[in-house]
């Protein structure tokens, strides 16, 4: 009995011990200023972390990062976010950033661009939000959500589970996504193309009075809405001359397509 009591006194010190100590965390911040001129690339890979890219006026590309390491005690924390290395590969014309680090590290991205910039970038959980661009937008994700305004040029986004939003004027738009649902307000300049097996997908297009664009939808048990003519598909027979050209599948989602 004596030592049935003694092991469960021990047991109850180790967890009070524990929850005392618990998951700290420690911050560090980095930043750095490049020259670049529009019309550039910029490439970001991070894993877990947040990236939010803005076009401004400047000549010149500059990031901030928040590096961040979680550990059963903060002297450890620390001792793991100092050994986070934030990587930035520059030339006239294109800058790659990534990062590696211990286990339990993140790093989140706040990155200021010129207006005239294409993007590609790449996140495991992390969202993906990007403003103002001109230029060719390629994003993938697994699970994070993707966000992309007030964009002028090509858009190409791929994430597994997480939600979709752009918006802006587009010339061709290429959007796939397992269970994440699609939501969008712009206005085509040339082909688009919506993928969902699960998720729904929501549309607001902007046609000028004197374009009649061809929307091919494929749906097998969700609802659907359209202020547009629809084409069916199936024997190819079906034929359309114009560029704007919206074909749009999903598998159990609701499809609602509004003219604005």
């Amino acid at each position: 009995m004596a030592s049935r009591t003694l092991l469960i006194a021990m047991l109850l010190t180790f967890v009070g011990e524990q929850a005392e100590a618990g998951f700290s965390k420690a911050h560090k911040e980095y930043s750095k200023r490049l020259p670049f001129a529009s019309g550039g690339e910029l490439s970001v890979k991070t894993d877990d972390g947040e990236v939010h890219i803005l076009g401004w006026e400047k000549e010149e590309i500059f990031i901030e990062a928040e590096l961040s390491a979680h550990a059963f005690s903060h002297r450890k924390a620390e001792k793991k976010v100092e050994q986070i290395r934030v990587r930035v590969r520059e030339s006239s014309d294109f800058v790659r950033i990534s990062h590696n680090g211990p286990s339990n590290t993140e790093v989140q991205y706040k990155i200021h661009v010129p207006h005239s910039t294409s993007i590609t970038c790449r996140t495991d959980d992390g969202t993906i939000r990007i403003d103002e661009l001109v230029g060719k937008i390629r994003v993938e994700s697994e699970d994070g959500d993707i966000y992309v305004n007030d964009l002028k040029g090509d858009l190409r986004i791929r994430t597994d589970d997480g939600k979709i939003f752009f918006s802006g004027i587009l010339d061709d738009v290429d959007v796939i996504t397992e269970d994440g649902d699609i939501s969008g307000e712009y206005r085509p300049e040339g082909g688009s193309y919506f993928k969902t097996d699960d998720g729904d997908i929501r549309l607001k297009i902007a046609i000028r009075d004197s374009e009649a664009p061809a929307v091919f939808i494929e749906n097998d048990d969700g609802e659907i809405y359209s202020d547009f003519p629809l084409w069916i598909r199936g024997n190819g027979r079906n034929r359309s001359e114009t560029d704007l050209k919206i074909k749009i599948h999903t598998n159990d989602g609701d499809i609602h397509l509004v003219k604005d």
